[in-house]
């Protein structure tokens, strides 16, 4: 999910200096890393389109329109498209670079495809899955979008059963029926988001600016990671004020706490998200902190 050379996405440590025989004084830090992540290279990349009756004209050339600001953020990777409906179809003939991707954009934009019955979106995804297996390498991924208006039978576990033997595809599935401000809201409690975040990426909602430059930056979030979401701490009552993080931690943040202790301070946790991904991070006994410790205090 994120780059294997940020070797520590998230920091956790404690130091500890000694007041007497009973008490001490702790310092915590808690620093996230500042990327959690670069662009990924020679990625290749499907789009699933919902062309189903259900959207509108104006819904189908929003879609279009974040697909190419997603473009706009890789010109590195080729890229396939995915008409969904019933039945599934690739529009292109095979990947194209960035810069055909885009061109080839905006005449399905003027020439949209036909709309048709059904919303299959795990017969489409399944369709994508098999469109990225070979043996090439770099990341794959598959950004779906879709509306509520899916089939009553559709489960996660139809959907997580779409995705079976592509263990290295991981997928992003953006509610277009939904509402966001411009930047991807994640939608951890949707019934399929189980099996997207099962390969590592999110569902939720996220809309096109009103310009290019805008659509761009939103479509940032689904390309690489940059901060820890659903942010909790486990600690002892001692370090009580702790608990008060953010749910959301972006790239940089830091939190610095000292606090004096009769007894131990006891262990400290931090879990969250990164993307899909469920993250655990226990604090470390650092040595450096416990002797900056008189000077901090």
């Amino acid at each position: 999910l994120f780059d294997e050379h940020i070797a520590e996405p998230l920091r956790v440590r404690v130091g500890t200096h000694r007041l007497g025989s009973t008490r001490s004084l702790s310092a915590l830090h808690v620093e996230v890393a500042p990327s959690l992540g670069s662009l990924p290279k020679n990625a290749e990349v499907v789009f699933v389109l919902d062309t189903s009756y259900s959207q509108s004209i104006d819904s189908i050339k929003s879609q279009i329109d974040m697909v190419d600001g997603y473009l706009a953020n890789l010109p590195d990777a080729r890229y396939q498209i995915v008409s969904a409906q019933r039945t599934a179809r690739a529009l292109f003939d095979s990947f194209q670079p960035a810069a055909k991707a885009r061109q080839r954009l905006q005449n399905l934009r003027t020439n949209l495809p036909a709309r048709g019955n059904g919303s299959n979106l795990d017969v489409a995804v399944g369709l994508a899955n098999t469109l990225l297996a070979s043996d090439r390498p770099g990341p794959r991924r598959i950004v779906a979008f879709t509306d509520s208006k899916l089939r009553e039978s559709l489960s996660s576990e139809l959907l997580h059963a779409a995705m079976a033997g592509a263990p290295n595809v991981l997928m992003h599935v953006v509610d277009v029926s939904g509402y966001s401000d411009g930047e991807f809201e994640r939608d951890d409690e949707h019934f399929l988001a189980a099996a997207v975040q099962a390969t590592g990426g999110m569902l939720g909602t996220i809309f096109p600016g009103e310009t290019r430059a805008l659509t761009k930056t939103a479509m940032l979030s689904l390309i690489r990671p940059s901060k820890l979401e659903h942010v909790s701490i486990e600690t002892s009552k001692a370090w009580a004020d702790a608990a008060m993080l953010p749910e959301t931690l972006g790239e940089g943040f830091g939190l610095r706490l000292m606090r004096v202790f009769e007894t131990s301070p006891g262990p400290v946790t931090i879990k969250g998200k990164i993307w899909g991904r469920d993250v655990v991070w226990k604090a470390e006994n650092h040595a450096g902190i416990a002797r900056a410790i008189p000077a901090m205090s």
